[in-house]
């Protein structure tokens, strides 16, 4: 079993049931977990953060607009207090305009070693093609630093059951542990079929 004691792992619009699930998935296996979202779902994260808490996990949480990349970095900087970069960066459906955006602040954000995990939302399924010609690109650009960036694309195509967060939060593991260490640039597609 995977154990992430030590590692901390940012999660974007974290209180999405993907992004719940992964975060729980996350803090059971021992990360610390920096828990993003908008700043109507005070609720919902809150209640997120107690859930973790309760695990004895460490957790914080960062409301803001990931639109600016001086406001996300500087908020960034303030939830991560001593630490320097982040381990394990999980980039969950949010707006598909954001995306290249989210990709590029991960590559400038992950710490030497670390993991990009982009959970692909519906939106740019449309533009799959490119988005994954630049995961490969930053993928190719990032390996010397030994940085993975690989995305998992949840379907509901193939079988009866439909895709939930746990499915996801079980791909973002393994591409989280140490058997992903040499699969960079590439897609996991859950409950689907990747046409070409």
């Amino acid at each position: 079993m995977l154990k992430l004691q030590h590692k901390t792992v940012f999660i974007t619009y974290a209180t999405t049931n993907s992004g719940q699930a992964t975060a729980q998935r996350f803090a059971a296996l021992g990360a610390r977990i920096i828990l993003h979202d908008l700043a109507g779902n005070n609720n919902l994260i809150q209640k997120l953060l107690s859930d973790i808490r309760a695990m004895g996990a460490g957790v914080v949480t960062m409301v803001t607009d990931l639109k600016n990349n001086d406001t996300l970095e500087a908020v960034l900087k303030q939830s991560l207090g001593n630490l320097k970069k982040i381990d394990i960066i999980v980039i969950n459906p949010g707006t598909a305009s954001l995306n290249l955006h989210l990709l590029e602040f991960a590559v400038d954000n992950v710490a030497d070693n670390g993991r990009i995990i982009y959970i692909m939302p519906e939106e740019d399924f449309k533009s799959i093609s490119e988005i994954m010609d630049n995961i490969r690109k930053l993928a190719f650009d990032n390996r010397l630093r030994g940085v993975t960036i690989n995305a998992i694309i949840p379907q509901n195509a193939l079988f009866t059951t439909p895709t939930e967060g746990i499915h996801i939060s079980d791909a973002a593991e393994f591409f989280a542990s140490d058997l992903s260490d040499l699969i960079s640039g590439q897609s996991l597609v859950i409950n689907g079929i990747l046409d070409n």
